[in-house]
This record gives structure tokens, sequence and C-alpha cells, in this order.
């Protein structure tokens, strides 16, 4: 749609000449009106940039609840023992009124327990010493959630040694800030996890990574060196600058019990030094070593060099991922690159080759074309499906055939695997008999007539996005980079039925806020039948992953698919549903 929704610049912009990311907070004058209303358990106390923010926290400190911030700018907040009389936050949220208009300069965190930080943008300078969110010295039951991190120089977000249980979740670190010798002096990554002085005791331990996008980075987007229990999921980890540093998706060169699940990784360029997920000790540190690793359900859509390295590590398993060929015709990396590894597993992988030498625990049930083994497909082809989402059509040659005792329990997307498992990250969608085999007819939802359709901007467009007020002046449907061949493309407030043909039973579909629009839009999806709702989303916003949905439609007569506004007005709300079928 083109009229606009409001839009945060950027904030450096908006820092002023002369304004720096400082390493403590400032003391600024605090509301009494806010410190008195702190008394009570759970009391919700307001602060503006003229506030001091850090008094507001001491208020609440052994209270609970919530310290929201004003619109505006703030300086960095630097909480420990100097700055701070109680540091156990148990409870407490640092709130931000507005996500995009409340813009902090930096928070360092040593040894606070039980803060959760949500809803705000934090940026750094490119004078700044030291990253955009320092996180280290016992802190723990720390979370980030919904938050914006920009860094100017250095990292997004460190987490340095003696931390536990730090979670980063639902929130977005853009590197793309940090520019020149900055971003490839191998300092500039998204998140970087550090155990110095690496003795096993320090190192951080129950990380959680999840459901973030990550990308820019002048290095690694996510740095391990030296971590215990993490879990890397459902995240989006793309696009590392080009430069001439080493920029992986991943590196760990020291964890132990890493798990790398369910990511879609994606760096298109020529082949090069750069990996995905790259797995290897640092030798100079007799304790940084990799152990424990488990990489299952990732989709490697592409990358500058190898999909997967893993160089003398020990009990790694690589299972049920699809890793696509990576660099560029006639030079092509590695989907898995293998060196001097223990007990490696590589089973139910889609893959385009597998190079490297050393044992092999065991490599079985993989679709690949070269480094094949007994018991793997030798195939170019693994069948998927016209969605350009590596999913695979009903007569692929790596479905019902994956090796049922290391399958994972759901695919990417946290659907059942049936009792014959598919070969890499989906599940074909289809049903499946008492064989494992698809039984049922599947009938695309944009090949039915609609028998009504109502659009908040323009026509319903079949097969292609809203785009403008025209029809079919859209583009292709295409969510969180991945393009769809077929579905429906509107834009909030839509409602569109259909005539559901006898025997058809369930409805499975994609749905997800086009990538026209970038980052802006948000709305829900819903599925009506005969005028009885059978699916609600959640919010579903721009940049997004695309949701996948299966819903019951059996005995109904008619379906309607709506788009609704999420209740914040149409602009730029331009929803997808992608691949909609029916099993019947």
């Amino acid at each position: 749609m083109e009229r606009r929704k409001s839009r945060r610049s950027n904030p450096l912009a908006r820092l002023g000449a002369g304004i720096l990311a400082v390493a403590c907070a400032v003391p600024l004058t605090v509301a009494a009106s806010s410190a008195a209303s702190a008394d009570e358990a759970g009391a919700a106390l307001t602060v503006g940039p003229s506030d001091d923010l850090l008094g507001a926290l001491d208020a609440a400190a052994g209270h609970g609840g919530t310290v929201t911030l004003a619109p505006g700018t703030y300086d960095a907040a630097w909480l420990d023992r100097w700055t701070m009389d109680d540091l156990d936050l148990s409870g407490v949220t640092l709130r931000g009124a507005s996500r995009d208009g409340v813009v902090l300069q930096g928070l360092t965190l040593k040894g606070v327990h039980g803060l959760t930080v949500t809803n705000l943008t934090m940026v750094n300078s490119p004078l700044s010493l030291q990253s955009v969110v320092r996180v280290s010295d016992g802190s723990s039951d720390i979370t980030f959630d919904g938050v914006t991190i920009e860094p100017q120089v250095l990292s997004g977000l460190d987490i340095w040694r003696d931390t536990d249980s730090i979670t980063l979740r639902g929130s977005i670190v853009d590197g793309t800030g940090v520019n020149g010798l900055a971003a490839s002096n191998g300092t500039a990554r998204a998140v970087r996890i550090n155990g110095a002085p690496y003795d096993l005791d320090s190192w951080p331990t129950n990380i959680s990574i999840t459901g973030n996008d990550l990308y820019g980075a002048g290095s690694d987007i996510i740095n391990i060196a030296g971590a215990k229990h993490v879990v890397i999921s459902g995240n989006r980890i793309h696009d590392p600058q080009k430069n001439a540093d080493h920029n992986d998706g991943i590196q760990s060169f020291g964890s132990d019990d890493l798990k790398i699940v369910g990511n879609r990784f994606w760096a298109p360029g020529p082949n090069g030094p750069d990996q995905a997920i790259m797995l290897g000790p640092n030798r100079s540190v007799s304790t940084l070593r990799v152990s424990n690793t488990y990489i299952a359900n990732n989709i490697v859509s592409a990358w500058r060099g190898s999909g997967i390295s893993v160089v003398s590590t020990d009990g790694t398993r690589i299972i049920n991922n699809t890793v696509a060929p990576t660099g560029e015709p006639g030079a092509r990396g590695s989907s898995i690159a293998m060196s001097g590894n223990s007990g490696l597993q590589i089973v139910n992988n889609i893959l385009f080759k597998v190079f490297g030498t050393g044992e092999v625990a065991r490599q079985d049930h993989n679709c690949l074309v070269d480094g094949y083994a007994k018991g793997d497909t030798d195939t170019d082809d693994p069948g998927y499906d016209a969605s350009s989402d590596f999913a695979l059509d009903a007569d692929s040659v790596c479905r019902n055939n994956a090796a049922t005792d290391v399958a994972t329990a759901t695919d990417i997307s946290g659907r059942q695997r049936d009792s014959r498992p598919d070969r890499g990250a989906w599940e074909y969608a289809g049903d499946a008999g008492s064989d494992g085999s698809s039984t049922s007819q599947q009938v695309r939802v944009d090949d039915l007539d609609l028998t009504s359709a109502s659009n908040g901007w323009g026509p319903v467009e079949v097969k292609g996005s809203n785009g403008s007020r025209g029809a079919h002046d859209g583009g292709s449907l295409r969510v969180d980079g991945t393009t769809y061949r077929s579905g429906f493309g509107t834009n909030s407030d839509s409602s569109m039925s259909f005539d559901l043909p006898a025997g058809c039973t369930k409805l499975s579909a994609r749905v997800g806020v086009d990538d026209e629009v970038g980052r802006r839009g948000t709305v829900t999806f819903q599925v009506w039948v005969d005028g009885d709702k059978r699916y609600q989303s959640g919010l579903v916003q721009g940049g997004d992953p695309a949701l996948s949905l299966t819903t019951d439609v059996s005995g109904g007569r008619s379906v309607t698919l709506v788009t609704t506004s999420a209740g914040d007005g149409i602009d730029y709300d331009h929803g997808d549903w992608l691949n909609p079928t029916l099993s019947c």
C-alpha cells in the first residue's frame, strides 16, 4: 500500500553532534513521584530522558514491575554494584514505550539478576570502546525480548564469563552500521559469547538465541568462544558483510552441548572462505574444544563458501538439514566439509556435496550428488516443489525414506513427521497412509473459483503480491526471502471465500507479510468454515518468517480466508497466503 506508517530514522542521526555512548550512565534527577510509587509490589514507573533511569530500576528492585522509558534518547546505562543498590531485578521489566522511538545508547549488566529488556532500540557510537550490550560477571536470568540492536562499532550483544540463563528472542541485530576497518578487523559480530579466561567453570551457560533476525555483521554473525548448553533456533542468519574478514553465520571454537536447530541461512555470492556453520577448536587454547553439537532442521539456501564445516570436533550430529548448492555454478562449495572429527554422524540430509577426510562414525540416508556413502541416495534432483522454499514435492526421491532412529520428531516448521519421515528440513505436507506414502489428492486453492473477495487496497491478487491499487500490479509472492508461485496477495482488511470441494478435510498453507513492504505491516490471519473460525494466527509483522498452518475443514461447505489489520490501520499490510492447499 502506498500510504506510510511512521518509521524511525537512523538513531545516530538523532543523537546530535558530539554526543557519544559512554561507559556509565550520567546521574540525573530522579522523579520523586516515580520513586515513591515503587513501594508497592509490581509498581509501574515511567521515566524520561532527563530522569534517573538507574534510580527507577533501584526503586523497582525487590518489588518487580515495569519501568517504562518514554520516547527519546537515553545515555548508556551501566548496572553493577557501584551504580546500583540492589542488583536483584527479578520480575523487573525495562520497557520502551515505542520500539523505534526509544533509543538507549548502550547497556552494561555486571552481576545483574532477573531483568527483562523489551520494546526499545539500543545503539552505540562509532567511537565507543565496547559493544552495544554487554552481559557479564555473574549476571543471570537476563532476557532481551523484541529489541533492536544496531552497533556502529564492535558487536551487538556480548555475553561474557560467569553468566547463566541469558536469552535473546524475537529481536533484530543489524550490523550494517559498522563500516571500514571496524567491520573487517574481526571484532564486529551480531552476538559474541566469550568464556575468557576459558577455564570451563567460567564459560557462559544456558544461552538461548531464538526467533531473531541477525544480519549485516562485519565478521561472524554468531561467534562462540567457550559456552555450555547453548540453543540457537528459529533464527534468520544472513548476509554478513563482504570484506577481507572470515564471515560465518555461526562459528564455535569452544562449546559443549550446542544445539543449532531450525534456522535459515543465506548469503549469496562466489565460493570463498566463509561457512554458514563452522565448528572447530582454537588450538592455541587447550580448553577451547567443540563437543556434543546437534545440527538439525536447518536450511542453507545460499552461502559464500561451505554450508557446514566441522574440524576436530567430538560427537557432532548433523541430522535432517537441507543445504542447497553454495557458491556459484562452476565453483560450488561443499555442503559439508570435514576433517579430523570423532563420532561424526551425517544422516537424513539433503546436500550437494560432502568432502573431507577422517573418521565418520555414520553417514547414511542422505540425498546428495557428490561424496555419497553406502546407504545414501545419489541424485542431483531432490524433487523440490514449486515454492522455491526447498520443501519436497509428492514424488521426491528423498521422501518416506529417512532413518527413523535419528529423524527429528518435527520439521523446521514444527510439523510432526510421520511414520516414514522425509529427508531434509521439511516434512511433506500431504496426508500419509499407513505406509507413510501420500494417499490424499492435493488441490491448490488458487486454482479454485472465489465466490467472493474483498480487499483493503486494490483487488486480491492470485499468484502474485498485492502491489498497489491496480489489478496485476504486484510482483511475485515473496516472504522472508523465499519466492512462492502459488497463493494470494492481499492487503488488510481482506476476505475471500470459496466452495469446499467434496471430500476435502484439511487446509494447509503458509502465511506472512510480503517482502515488498520490507519490515512494515502488521496483520493477523484467520480461517473460517461456514461462519465458524477454525484458525487464528498471532501477530505477524513485515520481516517475520512465514508461519505454517494446518486446519481441519471437514464437514464444511464454504471456506473464508481473512487477513486483518491487527487493529493498527491497513498501511503496508500486504498479507500473503502461500501455497494454500486442500487435502481431499
